[in-house]
């Protein structure tokens, strides 16, 4: 369940999860949350319930001894091991949560952050808020919450909330769903771990790194290619043979994190199917206009490039050649058109160049299509290297 941790992958997410949680009937109810309490005295439901400290949401939360958790690339909590192994449909309740900067989320104020949210999730799906985002506080800690509704793919009904909460310069959106048939098993249950949410700090740099990026990031210096004096120029001529190589340093106008860095389209491709992995590279936003440099070892007189997109392709508008000079050449122009057919290969020939080229710069724009990052594993330069 890899995703990027922004407003348009928590839609996503929810998406996918509907597939897993969906099917009717509230499935295994919690004993807790349906105990009826005396009209004296009021069960405190969270009495047993068990800890954990999120290494990846910088959070620590608490729930049922019988409910399970799954804390790889975020944190989820759900009713049973089912929901998070299956991919076929399952009876229960899930909690996601999803973690960064306030910043990055969408501003200090926690419903601001609650409000860009549930926008993207009722744009882009069939979620519909039941109401105004509230104010609420937990531990001290300032949040918002509104309640949801959505379906899945198989037409069951689901209910839920999303909430945020911050604290300093953490903050935490949480998704919650059940379906609706049933849901008075689970939704006191998620309310109650919901009211018991700590947030505490971020997780090291390794983990998350702020997603919008303003400035160029150079992972790797691009190699160092003395130009050849004008007067030797008429000496250099093209080997027998063209060469094919893959790119061995890059930089990227932005890059969504450390996980989907420019690096990432360095080597040959290693992108296991089409899909968001971060074996690829990624810019900050899916909804902007981006560029990756890619350089290479040996500058040829270029005769093909060969642009590996692993996710939502073809949104390339520009390639661009690099020569040892600075000159930068456009060879190839196209409006976004989206392909079914992914991943895929851009090749894009060139008549032998008479210039010497050690890198490629390809530009996206993810403006147009609106379906989300359009990802490079790989750019593949050929051509005859200099004799």
């Amino acid at each position: 369940m890899l995703r990027k941790f922004s407003y348009q992958s928590l839609f996503a997410l929810a998406v996918m999860i509907l597939a897993v949680i969906a099917c009717g009937g509230g499935g295994n109810a919690n004993n807790e949350a349906t105990n009826t309490p005396s009209p004296t005295a009021t069960p405190d439901i969270t009495a047993n319930f068990v800890s954990i400290t999120s290494e990846t949401s910088g959070v620590i939360v608490s729930y049922p001894p019988d409910w399970v958790t799954e804390d790889i690339f975020f944190l989820s909590i759900a009713s049973d091991a089912a929901v998070l192994e299956s991919t076929e449909s399952q009876e229960g309740a899930i909690m996601i949560f999803l973690s960064d900067t306030p910043a990055n989320l969408g501003g200090t104020d926690p419903k601001a952050i609650l409000t860009e949210t549930v926008a993207g999730m009722s744009t882009d799906s069939d979620f519909l808020t039941q109401g105004e985002p509230t104010d609420m506080t937990v531990n001290g800690q300032s949040g918002g919450i509104v309640d949801i509704t959505g379906t899945a793919d198989d037409g069951t009904p689901l209910t839920g909330f999303v909430a945020t909460l911050v604290n300093g310069e953490w903050a935490t959106v949480i998704l919650a769903i059940t379906p609706t048939d049933g849901s008075e098993a689970h939704l006191p249950t998620m309310r109650a771990i919901l009211n018991t949410v700590e947030v505490t700090q971020a997780p090291s740099p390794a983990e998350s790194e702020p997603l919008p990026i303003e400035e160029p990031i150079v992972e790797e210096p691009a190699p160092v290619v003395e130009e050849p004096e004008p007067t030797a120029e008429a000496s250099i001529t093209a080997a027998a043979e063209t060469i094919s190589q893959w790119a061995s340093s890059a930089t990227a106008s932005s890059q969504f994190s450390s996980s989907w860095s420019a690096t990432n389209a360095t080597g040959a491709p290693d992108t296991p199917e089409c899909g968001d992995y971060t074996t690829a590279w990624a810019s900050s936003s899916s909804r902007g206009i981006d560029w990756l440099e890619v350089y290479y070892d040996v500058p040829v007189f270029a005769t093909e490039i060969n642009i590996y997109e692993s996710y939502n392709p073809d949104q390339v508008v520009t390639v661009e050649l690099i020569a040892v000079s600075g000159e930068v050449v456009e060879v190839y122009t196209q409006a976004p058109e989206g392909f079914d057919t992914c991943p895929m290969f851009l090749s894009v020939a060139v008549p032998e160049t008479d210039f010497l080229v050690y890198g490629v710069r390809i530009t996206v724009d993810q403006s147009v299509l609106n379906v989300g990052w359009n990802e490079i594993d790989a750019v593949e330069l050929i051509g005859y290297p200099a004799d």
